[in-house]
């Protein structure tokens, strides 16, 4: 009996604190939430804060430019006119097809090296002189190697893009004459390096038409030599 005035007594007790207490909790709860039209503005971000966004958008600026022009110097080291490259190759092709072979190492990343490599796969094959059979080997070698060359320059080009984002962000946390300018450079070499990507898949385009033919013809003709196996 004892026990359950005892509990009947605590939930009395408990009900009159919910009771009390609650209504005095929500109006603390509202007070809080007010906003005093008349109170003052929030203090202004730390110093610290502003420090490093500063140091944030020099750092993107500065990484982001350097990679854009790093990929931009990586082009003008290879940069050839495609009609003066064509008729070097052809001229060597005609003459001297194994000295034609190592020319087109000199350009990596180029249509050279898909004239290189057409040359070798056909050169062994060259056992026969029937053109159909030589193209068979020269014309997907062409087309593989020609393939990876446009994917190098777009993998390039898609990193030039998240750089020049980089540097043109930056300009947003730290903007100044410093952060501008080299937002501007990256943007740019951006510009420089599509304009290069199209003219290496325009080269490509035009030396399987104008330069492989004639990979066959020395083929077909027998001038390139193919040293014996050991």
């Amino acid at each position: 009996m004892r026990m359950k005035r005892a509990t009947v007594a605590g939930y009395v007790l408990g009900l009159f604190i919910v009771f009390t207490i609650c209504p005095v909790l929500e109006v603390m709860a509202q007070e809080a939430g007010e906003v005093d039209p008349n109170a003052p503005p929030a203090a202004a971000p730390a110093a610290e804060s502003q420090a490093f966004k500063h140091l944030a958008g020099y750092v993107l600026s500065i990484a982001g430019t350097f990679v854009v022009l790093a990929i931009v110097i990586h082009t003008l080291s290879k940069t050839l006119k495609y009609d003066q490259a064509r008729n070097a190759i052809i001229h060597l092709l005609r003459s001297n097809p194994n000295q034609a072979e190592l020319q087109c190492t000199t350009l990596p990343h180029s249509f050279y090296e898909a004239i290189g490599a057409s040359l070798k796969a056909g050169g062994m094959a060259a056992s026969t002189q029937d053109a159909a059979i030589i193209a068979q080997a020269t014309v997907p070698t062409f087309d593989a190697i020609g393939a990876s060359v446009i994917q190098h320059w777009k993998g390039l080009v898609g990193k030039a893009k998240l750089a020049t984002a980089a540097a043109v962000g930056a300009i947003i946390l730290k903007q100044g004459p410093l952060t501008i300018i080299l937002g501007l450079a990256a943007v740019g070499g951006l510009l420089w390096l599509m304009v290069y990507k199209m003219e290496v898949d325009r080269s490509i385009f035009r030396a399987k038409v104008e330069v492989l033919p004639e990979v066959d013809r020395a083929l077909v003709e027998g001038r390139y030599y193919v040293a014996p196996p050991p």
